[in-house]
């Protein structure tokens, strides 16, 4: 759980940044969270699909939450290989 919390720190702090941004220099996920918080519009974004992209994030981060919160795996099912 700790390395989710640090993960959203980092992706705080990356939504943080994309408030100050150029345009032209937001990462898709900046610009997609952008355009969910209004900051830009449809015709700013890289390609249509971009608009998806937070609301995708979003929601696989809390499936992903909500599948260890209920605890639906093994120990060996959860190793991550760097």
């Amino acid at each position: 759980m700790k390395r989710l919390q640090r993960q959203d720190y980092i992706e705080n702090l990356s939504y943080e940044k994309a408030t100050r941004e150029k345009v032209s220099k937001l990462t898709l996920s900046q610009q997609s969270y952008c355009y969910h918080h209004s900051r830009i519009s449809d015709n700013q974004l890289s390609h249509r699909v971009v608009a998806n992209l937070f609301p995708f994030l979003q929601e696989f981060k809390n499936f992903v939450r909500s599948w260890i919160n209920q605890e639906n795996y093994e120990e060996s099912d959860v190793r991550l290989n760097y």
